[in-house]
């Protein structure tokens, strides 16, 4: 760490309160303001350390109080100053031997983002669930559906609301898998920018060599069979917790993918379609999610591997 660590990551802090204050002024700006959110957090921790980050974070949840009040401050802490604040800590860990620097692995990174998510996916639902923003919810879908039917779509409002009365059960868990999603991206661009910098501690994980623990596919199995079976409102909970568990498989399916690219040519455009489809409808994710499954099993990364060294 250089001297000054500790006013670089208060500054950190304060600019991503300042930046959760701002009000988006575009459906993009939703998008995209979250992300930047968590980068100044996650570039205080991955460029200074673990204490660094969790000073950033300390001094982001004081700013939103103090600024915001505490009801913001508490769901700033929750969706990202904590988050950020476990994620840097177990990506700085790392172990010497032999002079070989082993750093923690991209598959533990992604099972934390995974625990990470299922406290996210309980605190989400608990919040969704309550009767303001159920009734805040219900408002802006018959709107949409008033706006539709009045467009002449051939269906009247009530039995478009009908239709999409599947979409309260899966609110919950499509926002949080939103904000995994957004850390993610956080601290990839904030180790993009640090690299630049020449200031990242650890280099990028191996992204397309990571492999999940197996206890992963116990956690998935478990929540998605409760999601299944249990009532509401503990199935809406379970629902939740299944899009947490499911999207480490995501990022599996998607690392597959990143290995198949290795062994052709031309395969840019392929990746970016992909990303394009996988994160703009729910059938593609479904599908990659499916690849991250049988991944975890069949070791289809391995068997290209030996093929290669043969």
């Amino acid at each position: 760490m250089t001297s000054p660590w500790w006013l670089l990551s208060a500054g950190a802090g304060l600019a991503s309160a300042l930046l959760y204050g701002l009000a988006p002024a575009s459906p993009l700006g939703v998008m995209i303001l979250p992300v930047l959110v968590s980068v100044p957090l996650f570039m205080a921790g991955l460029g200074f350390g673990t204490l660094a980050g969790a000073v950033a974070s300390a001094v982001a949840i004081a700013g939103v109080l103090v600024f915001q009040g505490p009801m913001a401050g508490a769901v700033f802490a929750v969706g990202f100053a904590v988050p950020v604040a476990i994620l840097v800590r177990q990506a700085m860990l790392a172990r010497t031997d032999d002079g070989v620097t082993e750093w923690y692995p991209a598959g533990l990174l992604a099972a934390t983002l995974t625990i990470v998510g299922l406290g996210l996916a309980v605190a989400v639902t608990a919040v969704i669930s309550s009767l303001e923003v159920q009734e805040l919810f219900d408002e802006r879908l018959r709107a949409f559906a008033e706006s539709f039917a009045a467009s002449g779509g051939g269906i009247t409002a009530e039995d478009l609301l009908a239709r999409m009365e599947w979409t309260k059960r899966l609110l919950p868990g499509l926002t949080t898998s939103f904000l995994m999603l957004v850390l993610l991206a956080g601290a990839a661009l904030a180790q993009a920018a640090l690299q630049k910098l020449k200031r990242n501690l650890r280099p990028w994980p191996d992204f397309a060599g990571m492999e999940l623990p197996n206890w992963m596919a116990v956690v998935a199995a478990v929540t998605i069979a409760a999601a299944m079976l249990l009532p509401d409102p503990a199935g809406t909970y379970a629902v939740a917790m299944s899009f947490a568990a499911c999207f480490a498989f995501l990022l599996q399916g998607l690392a597959v993918i990143h290995a198949f690219n290795r062994k052709i040519r031309g395969g840019t455009i392929l990746l970016v379609i992909i990303y394009l489809l996988v994160f703009g409808q729910m059938w593609p994710a479904m599908l990659v999610v499916l690849l991250g499954a049988v991944e975890q099993f069949a070791g289809l990364r391995r068997s290209w591997i030996e093929k290669k060294e043969e």
